[in-house]
């Protein structure tokens, strides 16, 4: 079996986003080098609404879906897990996102000093996406000096690291429609590729974190605790 991907029948009704349409162009809310990146003047190569668009309307895309939000701590919370940075992601028709891994923890608990291999570390995160069903998620592997280390800083001014790498680099191991609600390895190099000529692609994406340890959960490990729900 693979360690990238599962379905999720998550216990409750997903919310549609109201505030934007997936046939909307978004393009006027970029900030621009959002995050910081050389690869991204002059577009946002990573599709991140939390760190490449204006702040007011990421934070109008996350108040539409607080109710998902709210649904997903209250599921996580019956297994002493919570999530503490949800993100959201856009992908242009006709575009893909950068292969990256996520940085999806809070500041406070990893270790400041990461090489860039600590961040491959096969963290699992809930996926809820609209969007054309052709559009994929891929997972790649690269060789240890392909990988790149980069850094974004936040509205708050805070820096993040971002671990990235180029497609000439990479060898495609898998990928995926995620078309419904999925259970994804953020821990791994990923992308994202929209072949749509009308629909964007939108994703509301949940780390999950161990309450007690303060630790992000493995992709292997959220297979066994949500065995119930998973496809």
């Amino acid at each position: 079996m693979n360690n990238y991907h599962r379905y999720i029948n998550l216990p409750f009704n997903i919310k549609k986003p109201s505030v934007i349409k997936t046939t909307d162009n978004i393009d006027d809310n970029i900030k621009k080098g959002g995050c910081g990146l050389p690869e991204c003047v002059e577009r946002c190569q990573f599709g991140s609404i939390t760190a490449c668009y204006d702040k007011s309307f990421w934070d109008s895309i996350q108040d539409d879906l607080k109710e998902n939000e709210n649904n997903i701590q209250s599921f996580l919370d019956n297994y002493n897990l919570f999530s503490d940075n949800p993100l959201y992601f856009w992908t242009k028709p006709g575009d893909n996102l950068h292969i990256h891994v996520d940085n999806n923890k809070e500041t406070s608990y990893f270790k400041k000093d990461r090489k860039p291999l600590d961040f491959i570390d096969d963290h699992a995160k809930i996926n809820i996406t609209w969007g054309p069903i052709e559009s994929k998620m891929q997972w790649w592997t690269a060789d240890d000096n392909a990988i790149q280390m980069g850094e974004e800083k936040d509205d708050e001014g805070r820096i993040w690291n971002i671990l990235y790498a180029k497609e000439k680099d990479c060898t495609l191991v898998y990928e995926k429609s995620i078309n419904r609600p999925s259970l994804v390895n953020g821990g791994r190099l990923h992308s994202v590729i929209n072949p749509s000529k009308i629909e964007g692609r939108l994703t509301q994406s949940f780390n999950i974190v161990n309450k007690s340890k303060l630790e992000t959960i493995k992709f292997n490990e959220a297979l066994n605790i949500f065995s119930e729900y998973v496809i």
